[in-house]
Formats: C-alpha cells, structure tokens, sequence
C-alpha cells in the first residue's frame, strides 16, 4: 500500500477491495465519478495482458459522454484485479456504487 499511497495521487486511488488473500485496487478521478454519477448506462470492459503478475486484470467502467456536439465513450473508473471469481466482480463492481449513487441499476 505504501507504493500506492506515495506514486498516485489519494484523488485517483479509492478503494482496495479484498477477496481473501486476492487484492482489487479501484481508480478513479473526481471529474470521472462525476461523469459516471450522470452517465445512464455503464459498460464494463475487462483487459488481461496489460496488469502485472499478482494480478489478473484491468477491469474498467466505461459511459459515453457529450462534450457539444461530439460524443465519445470514455473510462471512467479502472480496477486491478487480482482475481476472477463471481466474488471478485460482485465486489469490484458494487464497490463504485458507494461513489456514484445510481438512479436505476440494471443488467443488460
């Protein structure tokens, strides 16, 4: 945790989340958890080869955001996961909605 605390920034680095022994550390900017509290739909991405042994994944949050006339799909809330169990996912992603109070929470 030291590393964590001394090389990112406390308003990007959120939460860690701990499944046993595996490990979730949760990413995100206030600007973001804002764009994420407005956004209607969330749409998850995983990503493998990208994290480092220890962990097992980048996991993201992704919503389209407009910005005038141009809209984009961005990330909005990143998660390393040291695991992949139902568990894990429950909790990595449950965890953002103590961030980003959602008006309607469904599953497409």
């Amino acid at each position: 945790m030291a590393f964590i605390n001394e090389k990112i920034s406390s308003s990007f680095f959120r939460a860690e989340v701990r499944n046993g022994e595996r490990r979730h550390l949760i990413f995100a900017t206030d600007q973001q958890l804002q764009l994420l509290k407005k956004a209607k739909t969330w749409y998850i991405d995983g990503t493998f080869k990208v994290v480092r042994q220890r962990f097992y994944q980048l996991l993201s949050i992704h919503s389209f955001v407009r910005s005038g006339d141009d809209m984009k799909q961005l990330p909005l809330l990143f998660a390393v996961m040291a695991g992949k169990t139902s568990e894990d996912y429950t909790q990595v992603i449950v965890l953002p909605l103590q961030f980003v109070p959602l008006r309607i929470f469904t599953y497409a």
